[in-house]
């Protein structure tokens, strides 16, 4: 799925300003473990086989976690830091945080990053005991953003669909969710040197329980009925766990470059993980249409 994700992303480019692989191109991408599959077939091949180390060796590539961003490294011939994130349900914003540092400090000129996360029966068995039950629906995929600076812009390309202006991160370590969230989402405003009326679009992480119950509350008290209703991802795809706050942020720039009024506003994408991480990204909502589409 990563390696598809990037061939698509390179492919959306047109003809005249193509996007490739190179010395300055870089991959941060975002898992929960890597594949829970890998590993249990692993284990398992260790534990039934005539001795320990009689195991297939076209399964030890899967036990190692930066295995979806080293494939789609070497697939693709990208040369530049490539760097794994466990970060569960915010290693996607975790890693578009990492990109940012990595144009900051001139590690390289354009980074893919998002996140990826396996649908598999293994996963399946861990998230329902670790819910306790229940009948959340899973889903799985890779999200990928190309983050660059407005010098490395092609002439030719399609113009920015926007501009991230703060990613804040937060542990939930008191058992106050409402807090760890609030205080992210207010440091990342004023980062962005920005108001709550400023924001067109908030996308929840769309997590179930009660953590998305107290989310909701959260949320529904800074913003308005309208701001929170823009999209909805998780509804359509089902819980993608590492890639969701990347399919959130894509899915709210999709519903975003379809409505003029949102130009030049906010979007807002938040993320809770059971574990404790709390994450959002704030950017400003661009004119990324090309003259030449509807």
């Amino acid at each position: 799925m990563a390696v598809t994700a990037v061939r698509e992303l390179f492919h959306e480019a047109p003809e005249e300003a193509p996007i490739s692989g190179g010395p300055n191109i870089a991959m941060v991408m975002g898992t929960t473990t890597g594949t829970p599959q890998g590993y249990m077939d692993f284990t398992k091949a260790s534990l039934t086989g005539p001795k320990p180390h009689h195991v297939p060796a076209a399964l030890a590539p899967n036990m190692v976690m930066n295995r979806a961003a080293s494939a789609s490294a070497i697939w693709h011939q990208l040369q530049g830091p490539n760097s794994t994130i466990a970060g569960g349900r915010a290693a996607a914003l975790l890693a578009l945080k990492y990109g940012q540092r990595l144009l900051w400090h001139r590690r390289a000129d354009r980074v893919l990053c998002g996140g990826v996360e396996e649908y598999s029966n293994a996963r399946s068995w861990l998230e329902y005991h670790r819910r306790g039950g229940g009948d959340v629906v899973l889903g799985e995929g890779c999200a990928l953003l190309l983050l660059e600076t407005g010098a490395s812009l092609a002439a030719g390309r399609r113009p920015a669909l926007a501009e991230v202006l703060a990613v804040e991160f937060r542990v939930n370590t008191d058992d106050d969710l409402s807090g760890a969230l609030g205080a992210c989402l207010n440091g990342a405003l004023a980062t962005a040197k920005a108001a709550a009326d400023d924001v067109w679009a908030v996308m929840p992480s769309g997590i179930s329980g009660p953590a998305g119950e107290e989310e909701t509350r959260l949320l529904g008290s800074l913003f308005d009925s309208a701001t929170l209703s823009r999209a909805s991802v998780s509804d359509l795809i089902g819980d993608t766990s590492a890639a969701s706050a990347g399919f959130d942020m894509i899915g709210m720039l999709s519903v975003a470059a379809r409505s003029p009024e949102s130009i030049g506003r906010l979007g807002v994408v938040s993320s809770i993980d059971p574990d404790g991480s709390v994450a959002c990204a704030i950017v400003r909502l661009l004119d990324g249409v090309r003259q030449d589409q509807p």
